[in-house]
């Protein structure tokens, strides 16, 4: 049988700025098994609570610079597929994470060759669907402030 794995997207405030999931099929029957083993560890990353999570970020940020293209980095993806971190600032700018990772050796044709790709799209897709949800949030309690300021104007008429 078939089994689907679903990457994010289910956090949107509102259908209007949903971001579409990204859905990887995978045979579980004839997985590779360091793709069943991936597929485990993004259901313990998304599980973890908030301030779990971002310590593993980072701690796994300190050791890109010796293992740059290893597990560390598909993790980080992982987790930047959380609506939680990847509305967080801190955690925004992760486009270059996999740059030359395509040329190191038994990177071509691995199972992390084809699954961290697609969480670099998820992750990007999730930063931007928080931008909008940030842009809004600003524009709403602008609209709010200046409502309040014509409240107290129509106020000081009255008098």
């Amino acid at each position: 049988g078939w089994f689907a794995i679903w990457l994010g997207g289910c956090a949107a405030i509102s259908r209007d700025n949903y971001t579409q999931p990204v859905v990887i099929p995978v045979a579980v029957g004839g997985a590779q098994p360091a793709m069943r083993e991936w597929v485990e560890r993004y259901a313990e990353l998304v599980a973890l609570p908030t301030p779990k999570a971002r310590q593993h970020y980072r701690q796994r940020r300190k050791e890109l610079a010796t293992y740059e293209c290893g597990e560390g980095a598909v993790e980080i993806l992982m987790l930047l597929t959380r609506p939680d971190l990847a509305a967080d600032l801190n955690f925004a700018d992760n486009r270059g994470l996999l740059a030359g990772c395509q040329d190191k050796p038994g990177w071509a044709g691995s199972d992390t060759s084809i699954l961290a790709p697609l969480l670099l799209d998820q992750a990007a897709l999730m930063a931007q669907q928080a931008a909008r949800e940030r842009a809004s949030a600003q524009e709403l309690t602008e609209l709010r402030r200046q409502l309040n300021a014509l409240k107290e104007i129509e106020r000081s008429l009255q008098r």
